[in-house]
């Protein structure tokens, strides 16, 4: 859940970009090492996460989170 949240602030809070991208960075070997670790249990949690108008897919909030932040999740 984390993932889309993120993801959706930053889509729709544009000035909300500046501080994320720098929590990001702050956190980005954590953010790394639960990817490494964790990522086919994040898709399945993702995938059940129930939202009313909004479906982006797990790998397209990945792509924006290390995008903003400038980091790979990989």
């Amino acid at each position: 859940r984390d993932l889309f949240d993120l993801a959706l602030v930053l889509e729709r809070e544009v000035s909300s970009i500046p501080f994320l991208r720098q929590l990001i960075q702050a956190k980005q070997e954590a953010l790394l090492a639960r990817f490494q670790t964790r990522e086919s249990s994040l898709r399945e949690d993702f995938e059940a996460i129930d939202v009313l108008d909004c479906r982006p897919t797990f790998d397209a909030c990945r792509k924006l989170v290390e995008e903003v932040g400038g980091i790979l999740l990989r």
